[in-house]
């Protein structure tokens, strides 16, 4: 993904994204390269180390959203949401 759309994507100045995308390369988490059609931008890719880090940390993610969110709910009330959520709009 080019590094402006991520910076945009994820709410942070192209600035600070170029201070995480160095720190997450320094780690060997990510890469970045020139974007061939456009010789001012970057293109940052996951690494395979940092593909199994995301992988890790989505895991941990998961199980905090189905603690906060869900922990609270009966088996009742979980089958009305789903009910909501599946409705075409």
């Amino acid at each position: 993904m080019r590094m402006t759309d991520l910076a945009e994507r994820v709410l942070v100045s192209p600035s600070g994204m170029t201070r995480a995308v160095a720190w997450l390369e320094r780690e060997g988490l990510v890469g970045r390269e020139r974007d061939s059609g456009d010789g001012r931008s970057f293109i940052v890719e996951l690494t395979p180390d940092g593909l199994d880090r995301l992988r890790e940390a989505q895991v941990t993610h998961h199980a905090c959203v189905r603690e906060l969110l869900f922990d609270g709910v009966g088996p009742d009330d979980l089958r009305r949401l789903a009910a909501c959520l599946d409705r075409d709009i």
